[in-house]
């Protein structure tokens, strides 16, 4: 018996560090469509191929989450809420299940210009995304207060590629609103020479005519 959970334990620290290997590909390489291969054509497809239990069922729970992020990243909002729907496995609950929701619902307001909904979304929100700048940047630049997401993004400093990616291009479109061009060209470029495949990288490209 003890010699199966050592062997589970080595098989879970295995799995989180390819998890981790996997969760690189976003967070600091900025590439978002082999994040969402990786995601989609190994665990993803993985775990419809199960009879779904045990200790294989534990890894597609973890996939999850993580896959539905991939999509955001890659602007596929409409098959990630097709995801949560129709095929997620396991309990709709609970905070990890929250969060998934809660990003991807706050992703199409944003897409939708639905200042109110957006707003009000993030109310119920929590801390997690209360506390989170980009997210409130996102709130006063769909109620048109530019000048506070300024202010907020300014002052902000993210330590992963992917997050300040994300900064300078909502800092990007704020300065160009402002009329503060050269600035907003400087933040463009910027998410163009570092956004890799981030679906961002397409909207900094049409600021600068590229």
């Amino acid at each position: 018996m003890l010699d199966l959970i050592v062997v589970m334990l080595i098989e879970i620290c295995n799995i989180l560090r390819e998890f981790s290997k996997i969760d690189r590909m976003l967070s600091q390489e900025c590439d978002a469509e082999k994040y969402l291969e990786m995601l989609e054509g190994g665990m993803i497809k993985y775990g419809k191929s199960l009879d779904y239990k045990g200790f294989q069922k534990n890894v597609v729970l973890m996939a999850q989450p993580k896959y539905i992020v991939a999509l955001i990243a890659n602007g596929e909002l409409q098959k990630a809420e097709e995801y949560t729907k129709n095929e997620w496995k396991g309990k709709k609950e609970g905070r990890s299940w929250q969060q998934v929701v809660t990003n991807l619902e706050l992703a199409k307001k944003y897409q939708e210009k639905d200042g109110a909904g957006y707003s009000d979304r993030l109310e119920k929100a929590g801390n997690v995304f209360q506390n989170n700048p980009l997210f409130m940047a996102k709130k006063f630049m769909l109620k048109e207060e530019d000048e506070a997401a300024i202010r907020l993004l300014e002052d902000d400093t993210e330590k992963l590629p992917y997050y300040e990616v994300t900064r300078r291009l909502l800092l990007g479109v704020c300065y160009y609103r402002v009329g503060k061009e050269q600035q907003g060209k400087e933040c463009m470029e910027y998410v163009i020479a570092h956004g890799n495949t981030l679906d961002c990288k397409k909207e900094a490209k049409k600021y600068i005519g590229m």
